[in-house]
């Protein structure tokens, strides 16, 4: 399948969220400057690329049509419970980014069309940082400083990419780690523990993450069927 230029575009940063691409029935595209995947969810024509953590590869496809979507762009993936009530599993569709420049909104059609999910619990800010954030501690202290309910590692850029080059932006993102939970040493960057103590919170937290990419891929089929059948702005 070739490079064409999709309606919608959804960006990812690991393998674990990527494979969502296959979860939603698109095809690898081959050759292509990041891993990325075409095909059509519904009626709409979606692309789904693996930018990386942060979206640092996002500059690699800059002149792909893949960056120049007819609906626009979505941050996928996972994403850090920050709000206290917020499980597991649970998938959010937030109004805005919340970054160290201020708040990035995002498009309200294509924000309407995926929170009309069932599965989506009501959010309206997720945080944006440059670091994981593993602890309830520190969980905690940036919901304080920014009354998100969640937090990722990309939507910040992309969606500042996106601003910057008049392109539609939403966020979907489910929760892998609750606001009370701590992230392996390992994953979070830090000395690994034993493996028979790290072993309970990995399984948990794989658990999870596999809930919250099931739920993922409910919440894009929902949205790509809402866009197909509206109007846009």
């Amino acid at each position: 399948m070739r490079e064409e230029r999709p309606d919608l575009t959804l960006l990812t940063a690991v393998p674990f969220e990527t494979a969502l691409a296959r979860r939603l029935g698109l095809r690898r595209i081959a050759p292509a400057p990041v891993p990325a995947y075409a095909g059509y969810v519904g009626n709409v024509l979606v692309a789904l690329c693996q930018t990386g953590i942060r979206a640092k590869r996002l500059g690699d496809i800059e002149r792909s049509p893949f960056l120049a979507p007819e609906l626009g762009l979505v941050s996928l993936g996972l994403a850090g419970g920050l709000a206290p009530g917020l499980r597991g599993g649970a998938a959010i569709v937030p109004a805005g980014v919340a970054d160290g420049a201020g708040r990035i909104p995002v498009h309200s059609f294509l924000r309407a069309a995926f929170a009309a999910a069932g599965v989506v619990v009501p959010s309206d800010l997720i945080a944006a940082s440059d670091r994981l954030i593993a602890t309830p501690e520190d969980k905690r202290a940036l919901r304080d400083a920014t009354g998100a309910d969640a937090v990722d590692m990309e939507s910040g850029v992309i969606g500042r990419w996106a601003a910057a080059h008049g392109i539609a932006f939403a966020v979907v993102r489910a929760v892998s780690d609750p606001a009370t939970a701590v992230l392996p040493p390992g994953i979070a960057g830090g000395p690994r523990a034993g493996p028979h103590r790290a072993l309970p919170r990995v399984l948990l937290l794989a658990i999870r993450a596999l809930a919250a990419r099931r739920a993922l891929a409910r919440v894009v089929r929902a949205g790509c069927a809402r866009l197909a059948a509206l109007p846009a702005e």
